[in-house]
C-alpha cells in the first residue's frame, strides 16, 4: 500500500504524505491511526506528563519547527512522527530513553513497517 503511496509523494515531505493519506481517505494501517492534529496532542502530553525524562514542549517545538510533523499514533498511544530525514517512535508519555530514531523518511520508514522489517519495540510487530 505504502510504496503505491510513494509514487504519489513528489518529496518526503510529512504534510504531503499526510494530504496523500487524507486523499486516500486512510485513516489507520493496523494498529497505527493516521490523523493531522497529532501534533496538539503531543504537545499536551509533553505539558502533562513532562518528566526529565520525558521530551519537553520545548524540544517538541525544536521539533516541529524543522519540518516534523506527527502523523500516526497506534492503539496503544504511541507517536509516529518524523521529518523529511528521519522517523522517531515516542512511547505515549514520550520517555526518550525508549524513543526510536531511524534514518528513513515518513513513507520509506511506512514500507519497511509494512513489509516488516522495522524492528521496533513500541509499534505492534508485523508479520
Amino acid at each position: 500500500m505504502f510504496e503505491k503511496l510513494k509514487q504519489k509523494i513528489p518529496t518526503n515531505d510529512p504534510v504531503a504524505l499526510l494530504s496523500i493519506l487524507e486523499e486516500e481517505s486512510i485513516e489507520d494501517f493496523r494498529e497505527i491511526l493516521f490523523f493531522s492534529d497529532w501534533d496538539r496532542e503531543v504537545l499536551e502530553v509533553s505539558r502533562v506528563l513532562h518528566s526529565p525524562n520525558s521530551l519537553s514542549v520545548a524540544e517538541l517545538e525544536y521539533f516541529f519547527s524543522r519540518g516534523g510533523l506527527v502523523i500516526a499514533r497506534s492503539l496503544d498511544g504511541d507517536f509516529v512522527a518524523g521529518t523529511r530525514n528521519e522517523t522517531c517512535v515516542w512511547t505515549k508519555d514520550l520517555f526518550v530513553p525508549l524513543s526510536e530514531n531511524y534514518p528513513l523518511p515518513l513513507i520509506d520508514f511506512l514500507i519497511q513497517y509494512e513489509h516488516g522489517k522495522i524492528a521496533s519495540h513500541i509499534l505492534p510487530i508485523i508479520r
